[in-house]
């Protein structure tokens, strides 16, 4: 049984399939697996640790770091908007590269 969705309902894997185990991976040291596995997982395994301790000084301390992160962020984007759209790319190579390993 897998842990997505959209997998389990119409069989299809989602731009995030194979990224907890990408994370696995990465706890173990092997970096290309965890690539092999889901490029998004290294992303995701460096950016989380960020994520969680904003919102915890957020919560502990009653702030809004958290929230002025993505204000900026959403900033950021409206300023090189083709980045977004890069961005996007990105994730539709990475949904791809999910169905190529399928088969």
């Amino acid at each position: 049984m897998s842990l997505c969705l959209m997998k389990e309902l119409w069989g299809i894997p989602c731009p995030a399939c194979g990224t907890a185990h990408g994370i696995q991976f990465l706890a173990k040291g092997n970096i290309s697996a965890a690539f092999y596995s889901n490029p998004f997982s290294i992303l995701t395994a460096f950016l989380f640790p960020i994520f969680l301790t904003l919102l915890t000084i957020d919560l502990i301390g009653g702030k809004q770091i958290f929230k002025q992160f993505f204000l900026q962020i959403d900033l950021f984007f409206q300023k090189y908007p083709f980045l977004f759209w890069l961005g996007i790319l990105l994730v539709v190579a990475n949904w791809y590269w999910n169905f190529v390993k399928l088969t």
